[in-house]
């Protein structure tokens, strides 16, 4: 999968034609208010794109091919002429290239995305020292050599704080996880993001399924008080249509200053248990 495309746009893209989906991370339980200018989170829509404000970043997702073109940095709007067909993988791949780590450790263990034993023998033995002695698989056989993260690599997704005792290992091994995919998800991103792609777009525990709650003005407040104990962020997902750009610069990487919203839903696969 490409990214070049999208790396040839200089000054930036918009999406000419819309994305349907994006998805974001809050706290739990789903805040009352915003931290940098205190307000109010109190209709279901004021929560798109407000992730932000908690660490998080926006990711936004489609099924169908993507036209985008370059933008002016004058007005954000798209350079005529510019406009070029992306597929939506190249497009989500893109995202994840880019997003903050605390964004994207939210994704693997949530669409079963691990590390599987092949993928681990092809990071090995693409990244070992070629002086060092190592196994079939490419497992160092002196155990000092391996790398930290192989020692956590059945953990090393895990976003669910433990009980008191257990937080700093937790907290940790989390940032070692953050630092493998800071590592290689560049570097070996058809290792590590094409298959967490596939893993967010599965049918089975892919992102579109598991939508628990539908969010509305009337129930959020409901929502807030059923899902506030969760060890874990919780994911919405919005639906409706939204037009994204990038510029490289500023925060979030990825916004959507026009869109319009029809449905939001709270997803839950597994990710806790709403009172």
């Amino acid at each position: 999968m490409n990214m070049s495309e999208l790396n040839n746009f200089k000054n930036g893209f918009g999406v000419k034609s819309y994305v349907s989906t994006c998805i974001e991370f809050y706290p739990a339980p789903l805040p009352v208010e915003l931290p940098e200018n205190n307000e109010s989170l109190k209709d279901s829509y004021d929560l798109f794109h407000n992730s932000r404000q908690f660490g998080f970043e926006p990711i936004f997702i489609n099924s169908n091919e993507i036209i985008v073109g370059e933008i002016d940095q004058d007005n954000l709007e798209i350079i005529p002429g510019t406009e070029k067909k992306i597929d939506p993988k190249e497009f989500l791949k893109f995202q994840l290239s880019k997003i903050n780590l605390d964004t994207l450790i939210q994704i693997p263990g949530r669409v079963d995305f691990t590390l599987s034993d092949d993928l681990i023998s092809n990071i090995l033995k693409s990244t070992t020292n070629p002086d060092i002695k190592v196994d079939e698989m490419g497992y160092p056989l002196d155990e000092s050599n391996w790398p930290e993260w192989l020692n956590h690599s059945d953990n090393l997704f895990n976003i669910h704080k433990p009980a008191d005792q257990y937080v700093d290992e937790w907290k940790k091994t989390l940032e070692i996880g953050k630092k493998f995919l800071s590592d290689f998800r560049i570097s070996h991103s058809n290792l590590i993001l094409d298959p967490m792609i596939d893993s967010i777009l599965d049918q089975d525990s892919g992102v579109f399924n598991h939508l628990e709650k539908e969010i509305n003005n009337e129930n959020i407040n409901e929502i807030r008080n059923s899902y506030k104990n969760w060890n874990c962020p919780l994911m919405i997902l919005y639906s409706g249509k939204m037009w994204p750009s990038f510029t490289g610069t500023g925060w979030p990487n990825f916004h959507s200053t026009n869109h319009s919203i029809n449905k939001i839903y709270l997803r839950n696969y597994d990710e806790g248990t709403p009172i």
